[in-house]
């Protein structure tokens, strides 16, 4: 009975010391869990900055494209705006070129007005000097 008894008692010890270790890496384990948990919280709170990043990053990059398509309009307008300053351009000269016309015809109609009213003066002058010849003529036929 004694051997039983202390077999019993040997066998207590060893499954109390059994139970003791799995305490320990039980507690172990539920440390090193409660680690790997703030190890998963500080991957997520990773993750979310990541994500953030890639959103800022996308952002940056849809304001780039949105900077060449704006570059590219600007670039369009000013090109346009220098077709329009060379047709200006042309269009002064021409409005040079029938400014000077119009001063050369306006020129030769004061020219040939002028021409003209020498002209009629010039035959005015004559009808009115056989006019009085024609009178003189008939003054000396009646005297």
């Amino acid at each position: 009975m004694k051997n039983q008894l202390a077999e019993r008692e040997s066998k207590y010890a060893t499954l109390l010391s059994e139970v003791q270790e799995w305490k320990k890496t039980n507690q172990n384990l539920n440390l090193e869990n409660e680690k790997l948990k703030n190890d998963l919280i500080g991957l997520k709170a990773n993750n979310n900055n990541l994500k953030l990043e890639s959103i800022k990053v996308s952002s940056i990059e849809l304001d780039k494209r949105k900077m060449a398509e704006l570059n590219a309009t600007i670039e369009s307008v000013d090109n346009d705006n220098i077709k329009l300053k060379a047709e200006n351009h042309k269009l002064i000269l021409n409005s040079s070129e029938l400014q000077s016309q119009l001063n050369k015809m306006r020129d030769e109609h004061e020219k040939m007005v002028k021409e003209k009213t020498s002209s009629e003066n010039d035959k005015s002058e004559e009808f009115n000097n056989l006019q009085n010849k024609i009178k003189k003529t008939e003054n000396e036929k009646k005297e």
